[in-house]
């Protein structure tokens, strides 16, 4: 996937394609794919090549294993049912019961339904996010029921 990207942004013309070994036994493989990799430093971590993974026909490292069968979940499917479907509530709010557990990013790839696929929220999103979430900046002058109060007076043509 990364060097497909790659390739598709910066042009087929701007990569070097060579054949680095030949007849190599069908057994040794998977070691000499995992020996130049590391040879050349092309793990992506190390900024200078794509491989995602660090060789090898069963080296699964870089699968990334979705929804709770993710071993490495920090929430249960309860929780993350309880985020799907309440989805009207104002993400930062809602947020505030989870940021002990996981990042903000991750809170609002479940939020917006961007991951655990397998689960469909039942509410729309609360259609001002974007304009709540600069509310609760640090600097933030006013708070949530301020902010809350100020719309539902706009609304009602109170200014």
């Amino acid at each position: 996937m990364a060097i497909s990207q790659a390739i598709a942004k910066y042009g087929a013309d701007n990569f070097k394609f060579e054949i680095l070994l030949s007849n190599v036994a069908i057994e040794d493989i998977d070691n000499k794919e995992q020996e130049y990799i590391q040879k050349y430093h092309t793990h992506i971590s190390e900024g200078m090549g794509y491989n995602i993974s660090k060789g090898g026909r069963y080296n699964t490292e870089h699968i990334r294993l979705q929804g709770t069968k993710n071993g490495r979940a920090l929430l249960n499917e309860e929780e993350i049912r309880y985020i799907k479907n309440h989805r009207n509530i104002p993400m930062y709010v809602l947020y505030e019961k989870y940021n002990h557990k996981i990042t903000y990013q991750t809170f609002k790839d479940i939020y917006n339904h961007k991951t655990y696929l397998d689960i469909i929220p039942t509410v729309e999103c609360y259609p001002y996010n974007l304009e709540f979430s600069s509310q609760f900046a640090t600097k933030a002058k006013l708070n949530y029921q301020q902010v809350v109060n100020l719309r539902q007076q706009y609304a009602q043509g109170i200014y």
